[in-house]
């Protein structure tokens, strides 16, 4: 193993006077339109009428409110709210004037709010799958899903294919939302909630809006599972989640795993080219343990400095000391290496006995499984693990081919 994988919140916009009522416009909660003022309304004409109620703006009001009615004999309606669209202004009493239309205000923010991250992502992926993809396709898809521990423990490896077909793609939708709210990204939005990790909803938008608009075949495949937007498997090495950021550094306290691939699990909520999570073990004070108790229950800790080049480190289970991200501990001599970056021809050794990469393998692979060495990539027709074997760049069925992979259902 070469490395440890890393009701106030809108207030009225104004009071506009009025001889004997409250003419204000009352705010809604965040996403609607604001409420309407109310105009005076004695017989010898009172003000305008009230000013509407500013629109929400968290997730994009649809306007501010309409301006109140001016009272019998007023001058005009009231002006409408501020919101994401402006709310229209108010009727002018009975010889009054029209009122005046509200301000555009600057909308929601924009983006995907986070409450609609996994349902977002659920309808995309299975858009995709059912535009693009045939039945088999779709039960190669779910093979990570069906094979996480997490939710075999939670029933949904009978529910998916191939033990189960998925009847539409309501259903599909239905069913990904809850695995998704569970792994890989249920721990990453209660920590956004929590405040310690960033939710960028504009990168989950445009993660969104790429998938929706795929064309079958090598571009829907990549986005369905780009690691960095909806991909069930976690990016590995430097890369990271671009839909969320971690911040915290050495000694911030209250880290907690993230079950999200392996590196998830030990760097946590902690910036991983910074700091990995650190639970002390109680049986030997400094050390740091594995990230999760005997009976897989996580457990808090503090984030503690990664080691940088050069530097120390350790895989036991109970005395842990991560390289940075992007780095491999080299456990022959506990000390953390930067890969290999020297181009390797076939035949050359790309992997040492430690595991750790030497370097990238020219129009060829590395042979991982086998000697450690640079290896001709195949020709059409031979047998496959990993499409990287394949000069197709395709491995289906464990056999090198052109990519059949959703090109249409």
């Amino acid at each position: 193993m070469k490395r440890i994988l890393p009701a106030l919140l809108l207030l009225p916009l104004a009071l506009a006077c009025s001889d004997d009522t409250d003419s204000s416009g009352g705010g809604n909660s965040p996403g609607q339109s604001g409420g309407s003022g109310t105009g005076g309304s004695t017989p010898d004409g009172g003000s305008g009428g009230g000013t509407g109620g500013t629109g929400g703006t968290e997730t994009g009001g649809t306007g501010g409110g309409t301006g109140g009615t001016g009272g019998t004999g007023g001058a005009t309606g009231g002006t409408g709210g501020t919101g994401a669209t402006g709310g229209a202004g108010g009727t002018g009493g009975p010889g009054g004037g029209a009122g005046q239309a509200g301000n555009a205000g600057a909308g929601g923010a924009a983006g995907l709010p986070i409450d609609d991250f996994t349902s977002t992502a659920a309808a995309s992926i299975c858009n995709a799958l059912f535009r693009c993809c045939g039945a088999q396709d779709i039960e190669n898809y779910f093979f990570s899903y069906a094979n996480d521990q997490s939710l075999i423990d939670a029933g949904y490896a009978d529910k998916l294919p191939p033990k189960a077909n998925l009847a539409d793609e309501a259903a599909c939708t239905t069913i990904v939302k809850e695995m998704l709210d569970i792994v890989p990204f249920g721990d990453w939005i209660a920590q956004a909630k929590s405040g310690n990790v960033t939710y960028h909803r504009d990168v989950a938008q445009t993660c969104a809006d790429t998938l929706n608009a795929a064309a079958c075949g090598s571009a829907v495949a990549n986005a369905l599972h780009d690691p960095a937007c909806f991909g069930f498997s976690a990016p590995v090495g430097p890369a990271q989640r671009s839909t969320f950021a971690r911040t915290m550094g050495p000694g911030d306290p209250g880290c907690v795993p993230l079950r999200d691939g392996t590196g998830a699990r030990f760097f946590g909520i902690c910036d991983p080219l910074v700091a990995f999570c650190c639970y002390e073990n109680p049986s030997s004070p400094g050390a740091c343990a594995f990230p999760f108790d005997a009976n897989g229950v996580a457990r808090t800790g503090a984030c503690k400095a990664v080691s940088e080049e050069g530097e120390a480190c350790t895989g036991g289970v109970s005395d842990v000391q991560l390289c940075m991200t992007g780095l491999d501990c080299d456990f022959d001599n506990s000390v953390c290496v930067a890969p290999g970056t020297d181009l390797l021809n076939v035949g050359d050794d790309c992997m040492d006995d430690s595991f750790n990469i030497l370097g990238q393998c020219q129009d060829s692979f590395c042979d991982m499984l086998g000697d450690g060495k640079c290896v001709a990539r195949k020709a059409d027709g031979a047998e496959c693990i990993f499409a990287d074997e394949c000069e197709s760049g395709a491995c289906e069925n464990s056999v090198c081919g052109p990519s059949t992979y959703c090109m249409g259902p």
